[in-house]
């Protein structure tokens, strides 16, 4: 796992509304991937914050970043 996507998804679980029943959610949406219920807004500012603390990043690591994403488990 990349270190960025421990980083990312540490805010996600920060921020998931742990109320929402994610795995009908997930069901519904017919994906293998988990789901954190978030609002737009959260994710939005989950974004932000990041992108404004990470200004440095290359290129190649947030192309690893996005592929670790994509194909991890969360």
């Amino acid at each position: 796992m990349n270190k960025y996507h421990q980083e990312i998804l540490g805010e996600i679980k920060k921020h998931s509304n742990k109320t929402s029943n994610s795995t009908w959610v997930a069901k519904y949406l017919r994906t293998n991937h988990k789901y954190y219920s978030l609002s737009n807004p959260v994710k939005r500012e989950i974004a932000k914050v990041w992108v404004k603390n990470h200004k440095d990043i290359s290129i190649l690591e947030f192309e690893s970043l996005l592929n670790s994403l994509y194909k991890g488990e969360s």
